[in-house]
């Protein structure tokens, strides 16, 4: 799609009869505007499964926040949205855009390495000394 001679979207062509290619981003001004419809459109329809189980779970009454959440998607991937979803789900938080956002934004912390080529045994030693120690009285037993 076109405007002004520069690309605003793009759409892989599909065969077949009443086949849509959809991405719901390009109807959230719309969908803003009128919240109600978003679960009847078609956008909706081509959601990915993680999406709309979101949307009946905990969204059905909450339009507004729901498209809020949706137009990460005008700042990151799909699928990276969906992945992050299904992680919070697993821990039982309810996604909403604010940590979403949050969660997107992070970077994962690389950690030093580091190899160490002194060879050090450490002997643990008896743990029952500080048994002793703490005036215990144990009955040992002995070793086989």
């Amino acid at each position: 799609m076109l405007k002004e001679n520069n690309i605003v979207a793009t759409h892989k062509r599909l065969g077949g009869k009443n086949r849509y290619s959809i991405k719901i981003e390009h109807y959230l001004d719309t969908l803003r505007k009128k919240p109600g419809a978003l679960v009847h459109s078609r956008a909706f329809q081509a959601l990915d499964k993680t999406l709309k189980t979101l949307y009946n779970r905990y969204y059905t009454t909450r339009e507004r926040e729901f498209i809020m959440l949706l137009e990460l998607f005008n700042e990151y991937k799909e699928k990276d949205v969906c992945e992050k979803i299904k992680q919070l789900f697993e821990n039982g938080i309810i996604p909403t855009h604010d940590i979403m956002k949050n969660i997107l934004e992070q970077k994962e912390i690389k950690q030093p390495t580091f190899e160490y080529s002194l060879n050090i045994h450490i002997d643990h030693g008896d743990p029952s000394i500080y048994d002793e120690l703490a005036g215990c009285q144990h009955q040992h037993q002995p070793k086989m």
